[in-house]
């Protein structure tokens, strides 16, 4: 098993307090470019996570404090004693993860499109995990994905079309492999008997209409942390670029109210 952290690709902009943002499975941190008007107020650092983009993407089984522990690592590389972390869908366990094992190092939680319990994703993830250990894994992938996107509705707006297409360009980059050892990571992970230690602000989007994850788990995740806001977004998974207004007006409403 791979123990020790790994350096993180990353995309940055703007010069404000650290707000990270960690994408959902398979993507990378581009899939947050919707999101670059928080840079005007923000240091806006989007990673490619292990086994992402352009990260290092060890063939070893992974945990998720090992993804926690590489974002803890691109951190200190910064020289950010704390940041803003959000997280969504599968960068929201990684998010959870983080807070857990660094609360010293989060000034305020966001958790889009996520759960506290990964095995509401199993199904989810029984249909993908076969096809990263085929033949012909990245194309096969790829439509897949493409058939979710047109499922869901992502591809009728221009915005959603070029997002996708896009990620579509950028699945070169995906080991199938490396990308199998990290989702394997993902099984039998549940923090919701631990969401009671969250002292940290936090504020919860949840898509109501979430074909992956349903939006009773937002709910969950809202109870379970206290004093958390939760904001309502009439979208399929993936709000930040179903809805990059709402999304971001939320964000930065709920971070002016923390006095950021």
């Amino acid at each position: 098993m791979t123990m020790e952290p790994v350096d993180l690709h990353y995309y940055t902009i703007g010069c404000g307090f650290p707000l990270v943002l960690l994408h959902g499975w398979s993507a990378d941190g581009l899939s947050y470019a919707l999101q670059v008007p928080l840079a005007y107020k923000y240091r806006l650092i989007l990673p490619d996570l292990r086994g992402h983009g352009r990260s290092p993407k060890p063939k070893t089984p992974c945990h998720p404090s090992m993804l926690a522990a590489d974002v803890n690592q691109l951190l200190e590389k910064l020289g950010m004693e704390k940041a803003i972390i959000g997280g969504g869908s599968f960068g929201g366990l990684v998010a959870l993860q983080f807070v857990l094992d660094y609360p010293q190092k989060v000034e305020a939680l966001i958790l889009s499109d996520t759960t506290s319990n990964s095995a509401v994703i199993m199904p989810f993830m029984d249909m993908m995990l076969p096809v990263l250990s085929g033949s012909n894994a990245v194309e096969t992938l790829r439509r897949m994905i493409s058939k979710l996107a047109k499922v869901s509705g992502m591809t009728k707006t221009p915005v959603g079309a070029m997002m996708m297409e896009s990620s579509f360009e950028r699945f070169a980059d995906i080991n199938p492999i490396s990308l199998l050892e990290v989702s394997k990571g993902m099984i039998d992970i549940d923090f919701t008997q631990r969401l009671s230690e969250i002292k940290v602000p936090a504020l919860i989007i949840g898509a109501k209409k979430d074909m992956v994850i349903p939006f009773k788990y937002t709910e969950l995740l809202h109870q379970g942390i206290s004093g958390s806001e939760c904001v309502v977004i009439k979208a399929d998974h993936g709000t930040p670029f179903f809805r990059p207004d709402e999304w971001n007006r939320a964000v930065q409403k709920f971070l002016q109210r923390i006095g950021h």
